[in-house]
């Protein structure tokens, strides 16, 4: 009788309970493989089917996502112009540092042409400055060479002899033993100024100091080129020569003459002179008979040959 369920194998129904129990463990036969012809045949499949139901998202929010969509195309698109203006903005930059790179190339070049020609300029300097050293020293000494020849050049001349002794009468007679100046140089003097003195030097006394004995005695005078018109003269008491002739006592005569020559920025010149007057006659006479000048051993000097010297005229 069909009640609705598939037939049962009479095999399998025809088992119980209780040998099924008897049969526990043990292993079961497997099913044959054959269908069995009231097997229930397959059911035909089924189409799935799938209800669509309408979109439930609320509105406001698509309307934001709507607007954020727009914020971010407006957003790429400024930034898209933003870019293409960096870009232009890079290339002109690349543009004009090439352009400043060619620059700073083109003033190193001129830089380097200046550098060496200043340094061609400066050794050109240096020749013209060794030569224009050389062309003073030869100038300067030139100048000095005509100086020392032209110069004026004021001394003593007591090499003629012939200086001649006058006497002075009167109460203390004296002599008068003169000291005749020449100027060798062929050009005159400025500011001459002359000066002499004298004193009797005993035997074995040390040497007096070359002082002026008369600081108020000096002479001044002009002397042109190549004269011996200039003499200063020393006014002894008769008395110093008939002690000097007696006792072999020695008459100093010594002073100086300081003056300028005609050159400019040419310093003073001073020359110093001593003599010693040395007398002959004949025995048992109260007066020599002739007179002799000899120079003393120091005080015959000239400019800086003189320890006295100053270049600036006055006295050291």
């Amino acid at each position: 009788m069909d009640n609705g369920q598939p037939p049962v194998d009479p095999a399998i129904a025809a088992i119980t309970p209780e040998d099924a129990a008897k049969k526990k463990g043990a292993e079961i036969p497997p099913a044959p493989l054959t269908p069995s012809p009231e097997s229930v045949p397959p059911q035909p499949h089924q189409r799935e089917t799938t209800t669509c139901r309408p979109d439930q998202t609320p509105w406001w929010k698509t309307a934001i996502e709507v607007t954020a969509l727009a914020v971010g195309i407006w957003v790429g698109w400024i930034y898209w112009n933003q870019l293409k203006v960096m870009s232009g903005q890079l290339g002109q930059m690349q543009g004009s540092s090439e352009q400043t790179n060619q620059m700073i190339c083109l003033y190193r070049q001129q830089l380097q042409q200046l550098t060496n020609q200043a340094d061609r300029t400066g050794d050109l300097a240096d020749r013209m400055k060794d030569q224009a050293d050389r062309t003073k020293t030869i100038a300067e000494t030139s100048r000095d060479a005509l100086v020392a020849v032209q110069r004026a050049f004021v001394f003593p001349d007591m090499s003629k002899g012939d200086f001649g002794v006058s006497r002075n009468e009167g109460p203390h007679p004296t002599l008068i033993v003169p000291v005749r100046f020449q100027n060798s140089g062929s050009t005159p003097t400025k500011n001459l100024i002359m000066h002499i003195n004298w004193a009797l030097i005993p035997q074995g006394v040390p040497e007096i100091p070359f002082t002026d004995a008369d600081i108020n005695g000096n002479t001044e005078a002009v002397m042109g080129p190549h004269t011996s018109d200039q003499e200063l003269n020393a006014v002894i008491p008769e008395d110093w020569f008939k002690i000097a002739y007696k006792n072999s006592i020695r008459i100093r005569v010594w002073g100086w003459a300081r003056y300028q020559d005609v050159f400019k920025g040419t310093p003073w010149h001073l020359t110093e002179y001593c003599y010693y007057l040395h007398f002959s006659g004949k025995s048992g006479t109260a007066m020599p008979e002739a007179f002799a000048f000899h120079n003393c051993l120091t005080h015959n000097c000239s400019d800086d040959q003189c320890k006295d010297y100053n270049p600036k005229g006055q006295p050291n």
